[in-house]
């Protein structure tokens, strides 16, 4: 289960950082100068881009031309969509978001379950350390206290 579920986040934990590789440094002036996004339509580009220009127009600013910029934010979209389909970001990540059910519940059965042991007690420790579940935290201590208060350990 937690070997499964790892193999799979570390999947896309490396095709995210190819593709951050590849797609190099993020250009702040679409999205802290011009408050764009990566979801936004044409229309709602040109949008923004015309707020920014009424912005610029009041305080004296230098505006800019809405249709290049516009066309450069599309070509610029296209090809960060390009290199995420590439490198398979977000198929590995639906992939591991879809197994994220079954392992959080296997996880939350196993924290159900009393520790019998002090190595059962270590995998509810790791888990209770990853979830920052208070759930977690209470069964893990309870065993804890129990194995350890028993001279189990």
């Amino acid at each position: 289960m937690q070997g499964k579920y790892d193999a799979l986040c570390d999947r896309f934990d490396t095709a995210e950082e190819a593709y951050g590789d590849a797609s190099g440094p993020r250009p702040g002036r679409y999205f802290d100068d011009y408050n764009l996004n990566m979801s936004m339509e044409r229309g709602h580009v040109e949008g923004a881009l015309a707020i920014y220009n009424t912005r610029q127009r009041i305080t004296g600013g230098v505006q800019i031309d809405v249709k290049q910029i516009g066309d450069e934010f599309e070509a610029y979209r296209r090809r960060n969509a390009d290199l995420r389909k590439h490198f398979r970001v977000d198929e590995y990540w639906e992939q591991a978001k879809a197994y994220q059910p079954t392992y959080y519940e296997a996880r939350d059965r196993i924290m159900m379950v009393a520790a019998p042991d002090v190595a059962a007690l270590l995998v509810k420790i790791e888990i209770a350390a990853v979830s920052l579940d208070d759930e977690h935290a209470d069964s893990m201590l309870a065993d804890a206290r129990r194995l350890l208060s028993n001279g189990r350990a």
